[in-house]
């Protein structure tokens, strides 16, 4: 079965009573050890002759007993001090250092997570710390507490003292509401949170789900049952993420959808397995009756028998029910409610509502929650096309909303000239514009262009192919760009001249198209010529 010799000489021992394991409350299973990559954890009751065969175990396997550590759970440290010196161990205590990382300690205080984070620091290069440390360290601290004040501080080194100007709203937004797709972290930390209660209700088999499921007795508890309000653990925090889902305008629901097969694990009235309300709110009357108030859906439904339960009351399976019975309408609802119900064989699990195959996605819940709380009104959405540099997009993106550093902007920030003025009004702008256009055989009105979202909404209207609209969309990108770079060139150096600006933009989205895009089979001299050449 794959068993290690080490795990076969302790199944051994177990067997013949040599040692013993620790049971996990709630009914969880008993555990004994836990192998990692370098290191083994042996876990048993607190007893001199458990110690001593635990000693003849390791023995044979030529332990360092001066570099293994023992711990004594609820004995003082005097004790475990003494029975240490008889395997000639040292004594640690919680919490511990296991590969730099703090294991026994709450990790949601700072404090905890500061030698993490020294160790980031130490191991990354100054652009890697700024870019990727702050979006990988936070997946399990409380967002709104730790993980804002942490993350305000790193930020500051990452955004420096220059002006902001497009707000961070807009940034986070998804490309298709006229954003940059960056994404909340607190957003994506929700979802990863979550991917770890996905995890636990649809693994329920392997050890860590059953030693959570013991601790927090969850064999018998409703499905958005995880831990005790008051709790301080991480996965108390976990259990707490469903009102973070509130505060964002989501309920657990929206998220999970139990699938009931066999039955069995299923609570027929605590947990919402036809709809997002329980049977206990949708008729409390009836559950007021109920004599076991937590039995399973295979409890009450049997092949095509529902079968009751109640104190007082003696009724058939199925309608017709006594007229003079006074709660007779709520039965007859509940009994048509859940009529059609069949169990299979199968285990019970559950589906992911927002994804199409059903399997959990910490991406589709960072969306759903950043389209609720990222408002993006009057954006204006942008070609984002592959083949045209990331920051030719993101200047585009940023003119499009007058977001580029003009005179004009400039002095309203206490440091006249637009940004439709310099890429769109400016008669040495509109006579490129009007070579490019001609260039490509595409006639615009040229009077129905005041701004950057005309020319976007012009290229979307227009009546070509998509290939040849995406094209002219990468074309007046690169136009505007040039544009931009020659507004600059011709402010703080020389003068470029209407010929020299037209083959210099046909040439730079020559070379976009060359080195970032595929199978283009044109040269240049044919690009010049036409531009939908290598369609």
């Amino acid at each position: 079965m794959g068993m290690s010799q080490s795990s076969f000489t302790i199944l051994i021992y177990y067997i013949y009573g040599g040692l013993k394991r620790i049971q996990i409350l709630g009914n969880g299973p008993r555990v004994s050890h836990l192998f990692y990559t370098d290191y083994a954890f042996f876990i048993g009751e607190w007893s001199r002759a458990n110690l001593k065969n635990l000693a003849r175990i390791i023995r044979c396997f030529h332990v360092n007993f001066h570099k293994s550590r023992v711990f004594g759970i609820g004995a003082t440290l005097q004790e475990t001090s003494n029975w240490a010196s008889l395997l000639g161990c040292k004594v640690e205590v919680l919490p511990f250092d296991y590969l730099r990382v703090l294991v026994g300690a709450n990790m949601n205080l700072i404090k905890n997570w500061k030698p993490i984070l020294k160790k980031f620091h130490s191991k990354l290069s100054l652009w890697k710390f700024l870019v990727i440390y702050p979006h990988t360290t936070y997946h399990y601290l409380r967002p709104q507490r730790v993980h804002y004040t942490r993350w305000r501080k790193l930020e500051e080194p990452f955004m420096g003292k220059k002006i902001h100007w497009v707000a961070w709203d807009k940034v986070l937004a998804a490309k298709s509401d006229g954003g940059l797709g960056v994404a909340s972290i607190q957003a994506l930390n929700i979802g990863l949170l979550m991917k770890w209660w996905w995890c636990l209700k649809n693994k329920k088999c392997s050890l860590w789900a059953r030693v959570i499921h013991g601790f927090h007795n969850l064999s018998n508890n409703p499905f958005d049952y995880l831990s005790r309000q008051n709790g301080s653990g991480v996965w108390s925090t976990i259990g707490g993420i469903k009102k973070e889902l509130l505060k964002h305008g989501l309920g657990i629901h929206d998220v999970f959808k139990l699938v009931v097969e066999a039955g069995n694990e299923t609570l027929f009235c605590y947990d919402s397995w036809l709809d997002s309300v329980n049977l206990k709110s949708k008729y409390p009357s009836l559950f007021e009756l109920e004599t076991r108030k937590k039995c399973s859906v295979a409890d009450r439904i049997s092949g095509a028998t529902i079968t009751w339960n109640w104190k007082s009351l003696s009724l058939p399976p199925s309608p017709p029910l006594p007229p003079d019975f006074g709660l007779g309408p709520a039965v007859q609802a509940l009994t048509n409610y859940i009529w059609d119900v069949h169990l299979v064989h199968g285990a019970d699990h559950y589906r992911c509502k927002i994804t199409s195959d059903g399997t959990y996605n910490a991406s589709s819940v960072r969306k759903i929650i950043d389209k609720h709380v990222i408002t993006t009104a009057g954006a204006m959405t942008t070609h984002w096309i592959k083949v045209v540099p990331i920051k030719v997009l993101c200047f585009v993106w940023r003119a499009a909303q007058s977001r580029i550093p003009p005179t004009i902007s400039l002095e309203t920030r206490g440091i006249k000239e637009s940004a439709e003025h310099v890429l769109i009004e400016c008669p040495f702008a509109s006579r490129i514009r009007n070579n490019f256009m001609t260039w490509c055989g595409v006639r615009l009105d040229q009077n129905l262009i005041r701004n950057i979202g005309d020319l976007l909404h012009a290229i979307d209207a227009w009546g070509g192919c998509p290939k040849k609209r995406k094209q002219l969309a990468m074309i007046c990108y690169g136009m505007l760009w040039n544009l931009w770079r020659f507004r600059n060139k011709r402010l703080f150096q020389q003068e470029i001249s209407l010929l020299q600006a037209t083959e210099c933009i046909k040439t730079t989205i020559f070379y976009w198209l060359k080195h970032r895009g595929k199978n283009v089979i044109c040269n240049c001299n044919e690009w010049l010529v036409s531009p939908f050449i290598s369609l």
